[in-house]
């Protein structure tokens, strides 16, 4: 009986530390007057700092690896699927358009709100990923509701070439403030997706209904002319009045490069033209922290484990200043 003993106790503790960090993610849907977003959370308690993920294009929050890290690290965590994305998809739903970015202000505001008012966090860190880093940007230079940035591959500019960039882009975008809801189908692979999923090349369990892998997403002649203004506005410059860090890879190549670079390269942005960009974040220079992480992909933070641990490691080292 006495060994027996021993051997219960022996596997509750190691059960115990099992079990520990197990994650409690919460999710909720908010609303405000025009849209639902759904806000993903777990608190730590009698934490006074926060951390709120925003996704990118044909996205929704999927890395609970992250929210992890920032719980570890002592912040309460909180990410949101923004309006026609993740949870908030139905069949009518027109996947990942919106025709503004400001569209996305009102549930950023109410996310922010309730962690505020609900869980009287004031110090709070905006997350934002690619088309997420370019929305997290403009957000805070026209609401200030933050105490820093941290932008991972941000979307500041399309990676397309000279000519597509210089002459057709143009002409298509200003079509698509005229026919916004035109839509581009493409029956093409994802190779980015593919290169991040589980069940491809990848490590990442992502739901199939909620963010387009086996092929392209539909890309609405509207959101394209939403995110080129988006971007002028940033590439003329903005007055951010936070801290902000920009991450990256170090090398850019693109979706029909040899395959054995899609786990050490940005595949879908130009690296440089972000680190460019980013010093029009602030007219204060002194604000901007701009760090490249070798090897990374598009994303630092869902790159192979090696390389997502040093941008952990940036990020939290940062935060720290």
């Amino acid at each position: 009986m006495q060994l027996l003993y021993k051997v219960f106790i022996v596997t509750f503790f190691f059960s115990q530390l099992l079990f520990a960090n197990s994650l409690n993610l919460k999710e909720e849907f908010i609303h405000t007057k025009n849209y639902q977003a759904n806000l993903i959370s777990s608190v730590k308690q009698d934490s006074k700092k926060a951390v709120l993920y925003i996704h990118g294009f044909n996205d929704y929050f999927f890395n609970k690896e992250f929210a992890q890290r920032f719980l570890d690290a002592g912040y309460s965590f909180f990410a949101i699927d923004l309006h026609n994305h993740g949870k908030n998809i139905n069949k009518d739903t027109k996947r990942y358009y919106f025709t503004d970015v400001k569209e996305f202000y009102p549930e950023i505001n109410l996310a922010l709100d309730i962690i505020k008012d609900r869980y009287k966090i004031e110090n709070i860190s905006l997350y934002g990923i690619s088309q997420g880093a370019l929305i997290a940007a403009l957000f805070e230079n026209d609401n200030q509701r933050v105490n820093a940035l941290i932008l991972d591959s941000p979307f500041f500019d399309f990676h397309l070439g000279w000519a597509i960039e210089t002459l057709a882009l143009p002409l298509v975008t200003t079509l698509g403030s005229f026919f916004p809801e035109l839509k581009i189908d493409s029956d093409e692979p994802n190779v980015f997706g593919q290169s991040i999923h589980k069940d491809y090349q990848g490590e990442w369990d992502i739901d199939l209904e909620l963010k387009a892998i086996k092929k392209n997403a539909p890309i609405y002649l509207g959101w394209l002319n939403a995110v080129t203004q988006a971007q002028k506005r940033l590439q003329n410059g903005l007055d951010i009045k936070v801290p902000s860090l920009i991450l990256s890879s170090d090398i850019s190549t693109s979706e029909q490069s040899n395959p054995k670079y899609h786990h050490s390269t940005d595949t879908v942005l130009d690296v440089n033209e972000m680190h460019t960009y980013a010093k029009m974040l602030s007219k204060n220079q002194s604000l901007i922290t701009q760090i490249k992480i070798p090897k990374a992909m598009h994303g630092v933070l869902i790159s192979p484990i090696k390389v997502r641990e040093k941008g952990y490691e940036t990020i939290f080292k940062w935060l720290k200043k």
